[in-house]
């Protein structure tokens, strides 16, 4: 009986000490270089790479070039098919890489604004409507190689970029025909 009373005592202390230590989800991101964005999200924006932003057309049978040209051999692509591929993907790719840039210094700028303690609701509605266009942007970059992408694709290399990359398997009657 003494130890279960000594063992309570213990939990009771413990959970006391502990309860004043209240830890953020975020704690630990105000060393981050710009707060508001992880290492791997600011190297996302500055490679161009998709990052999610494309998967409306993604699991809806608009594949992105770049996956399109990894399994080219399997999908039986025309040189005319992975040449047009090629020239898609760059171009999204430079835009993205553009845009991508412009956001990390935006996000960079208005982490700058705060961390000098120099924000302002004019200078602050600025930057947020920036950076949400520039994403807007950058979403529309990698949503439109999608689409230009399923553009010169038949349904059948479509289906089966869908197989190779283990969409609608075993659920077909989901699948929906374009």
């Amino acid at each position: 009986m003494k130890h279960a009373i000594i063992a309570v005592l213990i939990m009771l202390v413990a959970t006391s000490v502990f309860a004043g230590q209240k830890h953020s989800p975020y704690a630990g991101f105000e060393s981050r270089e710009i707060k508001a964005m992880s290492d791997d999200n600011i190297e996302g924006h500055l490679k161009g790479k998709g990052m999610g932003l494309s998967l409306a057309a993604e699991l809806n049978h608009y594949p992105g070039p770049k996956h399109v040209l990894e399994s080219g051999d399997k999908l039986g692509l025309s040189p005319e098919q992975i040449n047009a591929t090629i020239k898609i993907r760059e171009s999204m790719f430079k835009k993205a890489k553009h845009l991508g840039k412009q956001i990390v210094d935006k996000e960079r700028q208005m982490d700058e604004l705060f961390a000098g303690q120099a924000a302002d609701a004019l200078t602050l509605e600025s930057l947020v409507y920036s950076i949400a266009v520039l994403r807007g942007q950058l979403r529309y970059a990698h949503l439109e190689a999608h689409l230009r992408t399923r553009e010169l694709l038949s349904e059948k290399q479509v289906k089966e970029y869908d197989s190779l990359r283990g969409y609608w398997q075993g659920n077909l009657e989901n699948r929906t025909e374009h």
